[in-house]
């Protein structure tokens, strides 16, 4: 079925094109239908079967003509997430320009794990592990037949790219290749208008150049899931009647099921055992972070992080079942001393790579008068900012809220929440992660040390912190705290 956002005076609605190419609005049909196309979206599938029942018996509906197409969904709920150079040709021709633009033309040497290509780096002529990924804000998206705006003074180098764009029905996070399709609710056509030297003057980044208003017309409709096959669309530009672009959706670089999974995968590599305890387990990298009471299952590492010298922390004994011939570790000072094989010491404020990954180490310390012997900042703790398969990663360790985690970016930040005299409090964790603005917030360190928090706390947290996404994982041992 086809589906499309119209008006004819009475404000947007929802129609569906008949199989006479007219349009029928569907509340006039099924009057209990949404009004808006977000709320088609969510009817689920008892609405979904009612309105193939319509779309397979309509007809003698409105003629286009007489009505205003809009954007299928004029007004998004949040960005439009968007890649960059995903077609074989477009890479080709964006690294001829900048060759021309006096990037210097060498290859990159071949990503390692944990430390990917920077895709869209300006130098870069591989195609590379990760796709570009960028955003267009919902102010950007217009309708199929409407103006946009021509960006003078700022600039008059106005561009176009037709794209695929793909409608999500069903939420989800950590989504698996393999059940990726199930959550698209269907397909349409896009504009991907940039303004190209806006877009390259500021540090690499796309944001400003790809956003202005106007700049992603979108439609005329909504082709459902069932009725088309993405794999090998065709796909043209025209302007002014000329075409400037004629490809194909079987050219993606990256395809749908794996850009899903690049959208909405988060955590799905990690593993939470208990406490601080995680693992994370990629293509070509083991890595642990603060291993105690491990269980199950116990691939050899090739970095461990240990945040500090507390036992819940550093575990010698675990240590033991984890370390390799190729296992690096990396733990401040005091612990560091303690350890053999390849060890690095670290402090807070360093930035180096270790097994491949790339790392900063932040402090960790109390300051809370009640705490500030738990964990004193002379010693030098550390948490840890990761770059891991392409996201950005943050652990903690054990810390309050320090004005200068403010400052941190990341996409996941792995936060201590245990109610017991070590760490923040629920509450004070919560304004953390608020100031840093995480994509996804994890809470940790509750419901197993003694006195340190219980197994509510989490959903406590996902409270207290509300404005930003919050997962709470399921620890590998069961909460000792209830």
């Amino acid at each position: 079925m086809k589906l499309t956002t119209f008006d004819a005076g009475r404000g947007p609605r929802v129609g569906l094109i008949a199989s006479d190419g007219t349009l029928v609005p569907i509340h006039d049909v099924i009057p209990d239908a949404p009004l808006h196309m977000l709320g088609v979206i969510a009817g689920g599938d008892g609405l979904h079967a009612r309105l193939r029942d319509l779309a397979a018996r309509a007809k003698d509906g409105a003629k286009l003509a007489t009505v205003k197409l809009l954007a299928p969904i004029p007004k998004p709920r949040r960005n439009v997430l968007c890649v960059g150079w995903n077609y074989s040709e477009h890479f080709a021709e964006g690294a001829a320009v900048r060759a021309q633009a006096g990037a210097p033309a060498h290859a990159r040497a071949p990503a390692q794990a944990g430390a990917p290509a920077q895709a869209g780096a300006p130098a870069q002529k591989e195609i590379p592990e990760f796709p570009a990924l960028f955003s267009k804000n919902p102010a950007t998206v217009t309708g199929p037949d409407s103006p946009i705006w021509f960006p003078a003074p700022h600039s008059e180098q106005l561009d176009w790219e037709v794209e695929l764009a793909v409608v999500i029905g069903k939420g989800g996070r950590d989504i698996a290749e393999s059940r990726a399709m199930e959550h698209i609710f269907g397909y349409t056509c896009a504009n991907d208008v940039s303004v190209r030297d806006v877009q390259r003057r500021h540090g690499g980044q796309w944001f400003k150049g790809k956003n202005f208003d106007s700049h992603l017309p979108m439609g005329p409709w909504i082709v459902s899931a069932d009725e088309l096959d993405p794999a090998a669309l065709r796909l043209q530009t025209r302007v002014n009647g000329v075409t400037k672009q004629d490809s194909s959706t079987k050219f993606m670089v990256f395809k749908l099921p794996r850009l899903l999974r690049e959208f909405f995968v988060m955590l799905e590599n990690f593993t939470w055992y208990q406490q601080s305890g995680f693992r994370f387990k990629g293509e070509r990298l083991v890595l642990y972070i603060d291993p105690w009471n491990l269980k199950g299952d116990l691939p050899p590492a090739d970095l461990v992080l240990i945040t500090h010298a507390h036992g819940d922390h550093y575990s010698s004994d675990d240590l033991k079942r984890i370390k390799g011939p190729k296992t690096q570790f990396v733990a401040p000072a005091d612990v560091a001393k303690e350890l053999s094989g390849n060890v690095k010491a670290a402090k807070p404020g360093e930035r180096f790579d270790a097994a491949g990954v790339k790392l900063e180490t932040v402090p960790a310390y109390n300051i809370d008068p009640a705490r500030l012997q738990a964990h004193p900042k002379a010693n030098n703790w550390v948490g840890y900012v990761m770059q891991l398969a392409g996201r950005t990663y943050y652990h903690a360790g054990d810390t309050d809220h320090l004005p200068e985690l403010d400052k941190i970016k990341t996409d996941v930040a792995f936060v201590p929440i245990g109610n017991g005299g070590f760490v923040m409090t629920v509450d004070e964790a919560a304004a953390l992660v608020k100031a840093m603005k995480p994509k996804v917030a994890v809470p940790m360190h509750y419901g197993f040390y003694p006195g340190v928090g219980v197994e509510a706390d989490g959903e406590r947290f996902k409270k207290a912190a509300s404005g930003v996404e919050v997962q709470i994982l399921k620890p590998v041992n069961p909460f000792a705290n209830k």
